[in-house]
């Protein structure tokens, strides 16, 4: 039994399980090898693996930890080779969190011959700081990329980055070194098939790529009409994302025009954010009364980024806790206007479509705009919600909640509407963005107050 056991503690047990896979991958043709060592759940092996008792320092144990995943890199190698009879012709290495860093530090010692693949922010926004923080790359070494266009826990029912970054994140990476491999990350298809069609694109010609481009002739394939109608719809719903500019009026891409969206209230975010207001409303869990004051703190500032510091943000607002919350509710409720105009826009561009295409329309752009809207919307709401109940004005706090309802039951109405026909049941056992299960919770929490 494998689990409960780490390549540290019962290195044979882990030798013999990754000989069973290689050997059955082997069989297959154009594998692209992948080699490494972490722990469960997306972690550092060592946060369920004991150090070897001799590292004292966290100098010592991080070498210690770069020279075990050193040796089981190396041994993998070892064991492909001899599986397959030959040395493979591609083998890659993922650099993630503690592999970003300890490689950034020159501790990993990666096997000749790897592609080394840096990876984004979660959200296709930004590098890390191993790829991000040079300008360029070892021309004697293979790299590559890993990219986020959607991902399980993030943006996973609606489309969030604009082929315009992706293709500057590419474009980058490729001027740097990085053109070996590409690796997309889509986790739910049906929702991305956009990006994921210009992410194909930009791939195979980087250099030819223009996103406005792209737009027309996805829009020219599919449409009859109202081409220009339906390219505005598209330019809003990427730009929704940004409601905060830098101070000097521009947005982190340089221009208006070139909004850069931001991954801190996307779809996953909103989501979960919604069913742990609900769980505190229900629950009647009143904060104290110190730092609630603090949100009411007028402080223009505050809602400003200085500089073209948003994209350097966006690993610390992913955090869930939502810890400046007055700032989240506002910006939650500038995402809700600014989803409406999209939204607005796909029903005037639908007009005179046949119904395919006003189906097409309406799944590509027409409902992800709505479930951001009444999602982001909802959530602002259950933001007043509970300051209000953290001040003891419950008839407010029911208030604002009765607002959130309707717009989450009417965002439920358009999940049948999206969901129909062979989709009907496609998000019943969605356990990760429950939607119907926390409208039912704060329905019933109100029906009991009217």
């Amino acid at each position: 039994e494998i689990r409960g056991t780490t390549y540290a503690s019962h290195p044979d047990l882990w030798r013999k399980a990754w000989r069973r896979y290689i050997g059955e991958w082997a069989k297959v043709p154009d594998v692209v090898w992948q080699l490494g060592l972490r722990g469960r759940r997306d972690a550092p092996f060592w946060q369920n693996a004991a150090d070897d008792g001799k590292a004292q320092t966290q100098e010592e144990k991080d070498r210690y930890r770069s020279s075990l995943i050193s040796k089981a890199m190396a041994e993998q190698l070892g064991m492909i080779t001899e599986a397959m009879g030959r040395k493979p012709e591609h083998y890659a290495t993922q650099l993630w969190m503690e592999g970003a860093e300890l490689y950034r530090r020159g501790l990993l010692d990666i096997p000749e011959g790897t592609i080394v693949v840096f990876s984004d922010n979660s959200a296709g926004m930004k590098f890390q700081s191993d790829i991000g923080g040079v300008k360029s790359l070892d021309p004697a070494k293979k790299f590559g990329l890993y990219y986020h266009l959607a991902l399980v826990h993030g943006n996973h029912r609606c489309e969030l980055v604009p082929p315009l970054r992706t293709h500057q994140i590419l474009g980058d990476a490729w001027r740097k070194g990085a053109r070996e491999f590409v690796l997309f990350n889509v986790s739910n298809v049906r929702p991305f098939l956009y990006t994921v069609e210009a992410a194909g694109d930009m791939t195979r010609d980087v250099g030819a790529f223009n996103a406005d481009a792209f737009r027309d002739r996805w829009i020219a394939a599919r449409f009859t009409k109202n081409a220009a109608a339906i390219a505005r719809a598209i330019d809003l719903y990427f730009a929704a994302y940004e409601t905060e500019y830098s101070r000097d009026a521009l947005s982190s891409y340089g221009s208006p025009r070139e909004r850069a969206p931001l991954a801190i209230l996307h779809d996953g975010m909103i989501t979960r954010g919604l069913r742990n207001q609900i769980d505190r409303y229900v629950a009647h869990d009143r904060a104290a009364p110190k730092s609630v004051e603090s949100q009411y703190v007028t402080d223009p500032d505050a809602l400003v980024p200085i500089g073209n510091s948003i994209l350097s943000r966006v690993n610390q607002d992913q955090n869930s806790s939502l810890r400046d919350k007055r700032r989240y509710r506002l910006r939650a409720a500038a995402q809700s206007v600014a989803f409406n105009e999209c939204f607005e826009q796909v029903e005037r561009a639908s007009k005179g479509l046949d119904e395919t295409q006003k189906r097409q329309l309406f799944e590509r752009f027409g409902y992800p705009a709505q479930f951001m809207r009444l999602s982001s919307g909802a959530f602002s709401e259950m933001s007043y919600a509970l300051a209000a109940m953290d001040l003891k004005d419950d008839e407010c706090a029911l208030h604002h909640a009765q607002i959130a309802l309707a717009l989450l039951e009417q965002r439920d109405e358009f999940d049948k509407r999206y969901n129909s026909g062979r989709w009907e049941h496609w998000y019943d056992r969605d356990l990760i963005y429950p939607c119907k299960s926390v409208t039912a919770k704060l329905h019933a929490a109100l029906k009991g107050k009217e």
